[in-house]
């Protein structure tokens, strides 16, 4: 179906979160009520993309290409993505943009919505969010 979410996931492409990875993203969770974001550092192989590290940026990281490339240089190219806990479509907007492209991106919510979501950023004439499965131990 057109514009159902559905007719875009991915059970080709999945991502796995360490727990040492999974650990930090709980703790980001818990210390503030405000949203969180920030950076995954890990890598790709084959179709998985591997989540070992979390760098957090603030409630008022940009996701910008500048932030990537300093990340991007820092992590020698170990930029698997981004993450979002608690945040709004706002923030998911700004992943929209070719620096975020066939990257992974992990949303969470509060409350009765802080299941853990996993997703990549795709192209194919406008971007978008593809829901994937995501491994957790």
């Amino acid at each position: 179906m057109a514009g159902d979410s559905r007719s875009w996931y991915n059970p080709i492409v999945d991502a796995y979160l360490t727990a040492e990875a999974g650990l930090i993203l709980k703790a980001a969770e818990r210390l503030s009520d405000s949203p969180q974001c920030g950076f995954l550092i890990g890598h790709r192989r084959g179709p998985r993309h591997f989540v070992e590290s979390i760098v957090p940026a603030g409630a008022d990281c940009l996701f910008s290409c500048a932030q990537v490339r300093i990340l991007e240089r820092l992590f020698e190219g170990r930029v698997a993505g981004f993450y979002i806990i608690g945040g709004g479509r706002g923030l998911k907007n700004r992943l929209l943009e070719p620096q975020a492209c066939g990257k992974l991106l992990l949303v969470a919510g509060r409350g009765r919505d802080a299941a853990l979501k996993a997703y990549t950023v795709e192209f194919d004439g406008r971007f978008r969010l593809s829901p994937i499965p995501l491994i957790a131990p």
